[in-house]
């Protein structure tokens, strides 16, 4: 009897699907795929997400060093006035319509970019010898003028002046400045290379012909910051 009973425990139940262990790995390949790809997923969500915040991030950091950042663009301006530290005073139309200068909130600070001004631009340096000035050179050079603006990567100083490529009837003035011998070149990683080697050279060919400050007596050409 109790061989019989022995019999019957290992009897298979024909109904009761027989599940090997090949088919319960196989069985659980679904679910770490789906495991895997919701967590790329969501790793590719953290990504993205990040660089929008970082986007956002730098616009919104761009925006507070200029209360009117976003009014400027590349393309055609008016040089108002330019500031005893070579910063130019420009208007931009908004539209194909002539520029208003009637309007002084329109007004944005921009400064040569590539350029490192001379110390002579400090106004206290000058007390005489008006026309050696730098500013006076961009004044003579620029100020009432049409110009032509072009950006680069670097598009404000730490003071929240535009850095921009000026052009005065179709001529550069950041590389004119720095050959007749009113700046050097501000060598930046980032900024345009071909740009940079149109400085150098003019900043070599005021260096060889001791123009402006590199004149004799001259001091040396040191970064000048905005006007207290």
């Amino acid at each position: 009897m109790w061989g019989s009973c022995r019999a019957e425990s290992r009897t298979v139940n024909p109904d009761t699907p027989h599940v090997s262990s090949s088919d319960s790995t196989a069985a659980t390949r679904p679910t770490k795929v789906r495991r895997l790809w919701t967590r790329g997923r969501a790793a590719w969500y953290i990504i993205v997400s990040a660089a929008v915040a970082r986007l956002i991030w730098t616009l919104l950091r761009d925006a507070s060093l200029d209360p009117m950042a976003g009014a400027l663009r590349p393309g055609t301006c008016h040089v108002v006035s330019v500031a005893d530290d070579g910063t130019l005073a420009v208007v931009q139309p908004s539209s194909a319509e002539s520029v208003d200068l009637s309007h002084s909130t329109s007004v944005r600070r921009v400064r040569l970019l590539g350029v490192v001004l001379s110390d002579h631009a400090s106004p206290s340096a000058w007390q005489s010898d008006v026309d050696l000035r730098p500013a006076h050179w961009l004044r003579e050079a620029a100020q009432g003028q049409e110009a032509q603006l072009e950006f680069d990567r670097r598009r404000f100083d730490d003071t929240g002046c535009w850095l921009a490529y000026v052009y005065v009837r179709d001529q550069l003035l950041n590389v004119e400045f720095i050959r007749a011998g009113w700046g050097r070149c501000d060598n930046v990683p980032g900024d345009s290379a071909a740009k940079l080697r149109e400085l150098r050279r003019a900043e070599s060919e005021a260096r060889r012909a001791g123009r402006g400050a590199w004149g004799g007596g001259a001091r040396e050409l040191v970064p000048v910051g905005p006007p207290g």
